[in-house]
C-alpha cells in the first residue's frame, strides 16, 4: 500500500528502465500499471530500452518516481522528487505528483523545494533538529510568520537599484515615487521561504534561550 520515492534512486544499474519497473512490479501482490505506461507518465519512453547506468541523475530521479507509483499505492512518500531536475521535469514531475494526490493518495513530500511546497501540498510540517517547530496550512504559516512588501525598481546616478518597503504607504516609498525616477512597482507576498526562515530561526532563539 505504499509507495516511496528516496531522495538517493533505488535502481537495477545493469538492467534496462522497462526491465527495473517490471522487477519491482513482479514484488507487488496488488494490481500495477504496465512500465511502459508509468515510463511514458514520467518522461522516459524514449530510454525504456536503455541500461540506468547511463542516465542523468534527473532521469533516475524520474525512473524512480515511476518506480514509487508503479503498484497505484494509497500513501506516497516522496524524498526531494525535484532534485537535479531541470524546470521543465521539474514541472511535469510535480504534474505527476498532483494527479496522485487528485487521484485519492495520501503524499507525503519531503523537500527544500519551497515552490514546489506552495504549488502542492495542502498542509505543511517544518521541522529543526527533528523537531515540528510549525504545522499548518501554507495559507495560515504565511499570514501568520510572513510580511508582505512593496518592491521597486528605480534609476539612480545612471544605474538602476531596487529597494523594498513594508507598506503601499511608506513614506519612503511616496517620496521616491514623486521624483518620477521609478521604472517598476510590484507587491511582494509572503512566501513559505521567509515562513522557513521565520520559524527555524525562533526555535533557534528559544532553545538557546532554554
Amino acid at each position: 500500500r505504499i509507495g516511496v520515492g528516496f531522495e538517493l534512486p533505488a535502481y537495477f544499474p545493469k538492467l534496462t528502465a522497462r526491465e527495473n519497473l517490471a522487477a519491482f512490479a513482479a514484488l507487488h501482490r496488488r494490481p500495477v500499471d504496465r512500465p511502459d505506461e508509468v515510463l511514458a507518465a514520467v518522461g522516459l519512453a524514449d530510454a525504456a530500452d536503455q541500461r540506468a547506468a547511463t542516465f542523468s541523475k534527473g532521469m533516475k530521479m524520474r525512473l524512480n518516481l515511476a518506480r514509487a507509483i508503479l503498484h497505484r499505492p494509497d500513501v506516497l512518500f516522496l524524498d526531494e522528487p525535484t532534485s537535479g531536475l531541470d524546470p521543465t521535469h521539474a514541472a511535469d514531475v510535480r504534474a505527476i505528483i498532483r494527479a496522485q494526490a487528485d487521484a485519492g493518495r495520501t503524499v507525503f513530500l519531503t523537500t527544500h523545494d519551497m515552490p514546489a511546497v506552495e504549488e502542492l501540498c495542502t498542509r505543511v510540517a517544518f521541522m529543526r533538529e527533528g523537531a515540528f517547530v510549525a504545522v499548518d496550512t501554507p495559507r495560515n504559516l504565511r499570514l501568520a510568520h510572513g510580511r508582505r512588501s512593496v518592491v521597486v525598481e528605480f534609476a539612480e546616478a545612471g544605474e538602476l537599484r531596487r529597494a523594498e518597503f513594508p507598506a503601499a504607504d511608506d513614506p519612503g516609498l511616496l517620496d521616491l515615487l514623486a521624483t518620477g525616477r521609478v521604472q517598476t512597482v510590484h507587491t511582494r507576498e509572503a512566501a513559505l521561504a521567509d515562513v522557513f526562515i521565520a520559524v527555524t530561526r525562533t526555535a533557534c532563539a528559544a532553545s538557546g534561550a532554554s
